[in-house]
């Protein structure tokens, strides 16, 4: 637990800010400023759509891939077409919706006061979850939820909680790439430019849309050395089994690429094949697993913790189960 707060502490959380967004420390101000439950909406369904539909990074990014296996189709496909399937998944928000996840929003609001956070305009979006396999989600500044999620604040608030508070990190270090190279370095990671993805990974290549970059790389100890990883993650099935599966994350797979994290490239091997680890032939797991085993990608493992110190910072004390 300690962790938590020496994360936040150095990457300079604990300060109050003011409506420029700079830290004001201990001086008064006279003007306040906005909240989150002021910045955090919920959409309408329009609004819904045309954050679904929007062509933004991460939908640009996509492979063919991503966007088959999300439509269940092995017949060929293009951007417009995803997103319009993308944004054919919009619900509207329910009266009990809104209201139970207003009260959430609002304790959530509670524990990010006096951070040196330079809150965004934030739109909670409603979907079917077809869209994404059924999970939360962030694009842009949108924090995308499905039926089971917005359920979640009617019938198990404190883990409602806990999920709005890793989402809103995801969009926060989305909006301030300073702070997540800053939350990244203390995790042991060097921010690498230019990376791009293997050729021939891209066949089975899936993209997570809070943290598709590739862009920090970690030193890793490997059987033969040390190996600058970035993780990446593979289907272990093709495209037309993949789209059969009850739950796609079942045959999920991730992978560690071996970097030049002075010009971004991936190592090959004497063959030319890219060279490759996985968690259980190097030490990511004991570099990053504690507090959390949610260690799949440094922003996944920096937003579990931003959500615990919310929850210590909203109820004073830890989950017991961490």
């Amino acid at each position: 637990a300690a962790l938590i707060t020496m994360l936040m502490v150095s990457a300079g959380l604990f300060l109050t800010v003011g409506f420029s967004g700079e830290p004001t420390g201990g001086h008064s101000s006279c003007t306040k400023p906005d909240t989150l439950s002021e910045r955090l909406e919920f959409a309408n369904l329009p609004q819904e759509q045309e954050v679904l539909r929007r062509a933004d990074p991460w939908a640009r990014q996509l492979s063919d891939f991503d966007m088959g296996v999300r439509q269940l189709t092995t017949e060929p496909t293009d951007l417009r077409e995803f997103l319009d399937f993308a944004s054919s998944n919009a619900v509207a928000w329910t009266t009990e919706e809104r209201v139970a996840w207003q009260l959430v929003n609002e304790k959530l609001s509670a524990a990010t006061a006096g951070l040196n956070i330079d809150l965004p305009h934030i739109r909670l979006v409603r979907t079917s979850g077809h869209e994404e396999f059924n999970a939360a989600y962030t694009r842009g500044r949108a924090i995308n939820m499905g039926p089971f999620e917005a359920a979640l604040a009617v019938d198990a608030p404190d883990i409602a909680f806990f999920l709005l508070a890793h989402e809103l990190f995801h969009v926060l270090s989305r909006e301030d790439t300073k702070l997540r190279d800053d939350m990244h370095a203390l995790l042991g990671f060097t921010r690498i430019h230019n990376f791009e993805y293997p050729a021939e990974l891209e066949e089975r290549r899936l993209s997570n849309p809070d943290s598709f970059d590739y862009g920090a790389a970690l030193t890793v100890q490997t059987g033969t050395g040390n190996a600058d990883v970035v993780p990446i993650f593979q289907m272990r099935v093709p495209l037309e089994e993949a789209i059969q599966l009850p739950d796609v994350f079942a045959a999920l797979g991730i992978d560690l690429v071996a970097v030049d994290v002075s010009t971004g490239d991936a190592v090959r091997d004497g063959n030319g094949e890219v060279v490759l680890y996985g968690f259980d032939n190097t030490n990511w797991i004991p570099l990053m697993a504690r507090n959390t085993d949610f260690i799949i990608q440094p922003q996944e493992v920096m937003a579990d913790n931003f959500a615990l110190l919310m929850q210590r910072r909203a109820d004073g004390v830890l989950p017991a189960t961490i």
